[in-house]
């Protein structure tokens, strides 16, 4: 899980600095695209998924 978690800090980043440079529709679509590419990557843990829902939740409360 460390390298998970890894990837979730540098996912997170990647979120941010796209969030800067693209339209509202090209960002969300960035996110799930990216947010899909882990859950897949960690073949569907449920903590991987729960830590990504979490994360997906707060951005959506984010940007609303």
């Amino acid at each position: 899980m460390r390298q998970f978690y890894m990837d979730l800090a540098d996912w997170v980043e990647s979120v941010n600095l796209n969030s800067q440079t693209l339209s509202e529709s090209d960002y969300w679509d960035y996110v799930i695209m990216s947010c899909g590419e882990l859950e897949v990557k960690y073949k569907r843990n449920q903590l991987v998924v729960d830590v990504l829902v979490a994360h997906l939740k707060f951005l959506d409360k984010g940007r609303g």
